[in-house]
């Protein structure tokens, strides 16, 4: 798992050009016995939207075993113009559903949160 989201946030690095903005990336070594495509889109949409509707502040993401975790601010005026609906969050829902991963998704005053649990060992 720890591999699969460095690749990812590496992979997303492209968005985050021109952007003052900070990353905290935890991980952790951990073996999930989730598939790894479903799970590359899943944890590749949250991260590069996170990543894209971010244009200053911080995006945190953490792994902790299964667990992955990402906050992002967000501008509320930017939000007010152009209703970013957490893009890729629909999709991403659909495919948890099938496959029993936990999604959880939320927006609060500035920010967005989003967490999935893929299977371990």
């Amino acid at each position: 798992m720890d591999r699969l989201v460095l690749e990812l946030i590496d992979e997303a690095q492209y968005l985050l050009n021109d952007k003052g903005m900070e990353i905290i990336v935890e991980t952790s070594p951990y073996d999930a016995l989730a598939a790894e495509i479903p799970a590359r889109i899943v944890i590749g949409n949250l991260t590069r939207n996170a990543f894209q509707h971010t244009w200053q502040g911080k995006v945190r993401i953490t792994q902790v075993e299964g667990r992955v975790e990402i906050t992002n601010d967000v501008l509320d005026e930017v939000e007010s113009v152009q209703d970013f609906g957490w893009l890729g969050l629909q999709l991403s829902e659909q495919l948890c559903a099938r496959l029993g991963w936990p999604l959880r998704g939320r927006r609060e005053p500035g920010r967005h949160h989003a967490s999935i649990l893929l299977p371990g060992p």
